[in-house]
């Protein structure tokens, strides 16, 4: 009984510790959200039956305070942390996957890695296609990124290829709505 109590203290404290952390987020106070991003997920990892998935989206939080905080390093191994935990518990076609492969590309972007980048920002292009659809705005961001990227590189015809695939993506957007 005592076990089971304390397991649900945790998780009401890690979960009282991720808004919080959410809020300082908001707040652009990157140094109170990582360290209440930290307690959630050690308070996470502490309780039994923890779900997977919401270790991962833990790992995911603390990599977008570190990229605000441009500790790309750091970003990089939580958004890879992510993103093996989200293809463990998803498989390699969720869109939290997607999204995980394009905000690694957007750290090794920062870094000056553009390879790397794009070969993220293309893997999370072709998983946002099969999860979300062609006619979606995190498959249009990926178009423009990988646009960007290609302008980055000096090959202004692909750069001009992906910028209208975005648009277009985006046009059909609106006209769904």
């Amino acid at each position: 009984m005592l076990s089971a109590q304390s397991g649900a203290v945790q998780k009401a404290k890690a979960a009282f510790y991720k808004k919080i952390g959410y809020l300082y987020l908001q707040q652009k106070d990157y140094e109170k959200a990582e360290d209440r991003y930290l307690r959630s997920l050690e308070a996470y990892l502490a309780s039994e039956n923890t779900d997977e998935s919401t270790i991962a989206e833990m790992y995911n939080r603390l990599g977008v305070v570190y990229y605000w905080k441009n500790e790309f390093e750091h970003a990089k191994k939580y958004f890879l942390m992510a993103l093996s935990q989200y293809e463990a518990v998803y498989g390699t076609e969720h869109q939290n996957v997607a999204a995980c492969h394009g905000k690694i590309g957007a750290v090794c972007r920062k870094q000056g890695d553009l390879n790397e980048a794009k070969e993220h920002i293309f893997k999370a292009l072709e998983i946002g296609q099969v999860a979300c659809g062609e006619i979606h705005r995190n498959t249009a961001k990926y178009y423009k990124d990988l646009g960007e990227i290609y302008e980055q590189l000096g090959d202004s015809s692909k750069a001009s290829e992906y910028i209208k695939r975005q648009k277009r993506s985006l046009i059909c957007c609106w006209i769904r709505i």
